[in-house]
């Protein structure tokens, strides 16, 4: 069975063939709504003072991505439940059941 190429839900989302998706899961909680919200505006006030926008729009989204990570590296919000060795077991098989039937699986880090 293959993935659809393009489904829609609240917004159009397009699989191109053969495409590479770089995926986080997280667990509502584990990110703040104000620490979101700072991010957040953050990243759009870096985007509204651009010069060169696609550069800045780049740097920003990387800049985003890597504070978002950064918290949720911290787990000092939230649940953990990936702490507990059964329930990442559990999630793990959940990842790599798909994989080769409906995507290709090249790596999966539960951390």
């Amino acid at each position: 069975m293959n993935p659809p190429t393009e489904y829609r839900r609240r917004l159009p989302h397009i699989q191109p063939e053969q495409a590479v998706f770089f995926i986080t899961f997280r667990l509502a909680g584990t990110i703040p709504t104000a620490i979101m919200e700072t991010l957040h505006n953050d990243y759009e006030k870096a985007v509204q003072t651009s010069e060169n926008l696609h550069i800045k729009i780049l740097k920003a989204k990387q800049d985003y991505f890597e504070q978002i990570e950064n918290v949720l590296d911290s787990a000092e919000f939230g649940p953990t439940w990936l702490k507990n060795p059964e329930i990442a077991r559990v999630v793990s098989e959940s990842i790599h059941f798909y994989d080769q039937k409906m995507y290709k699986l090249w790596c999966a880090i539960a951390s």
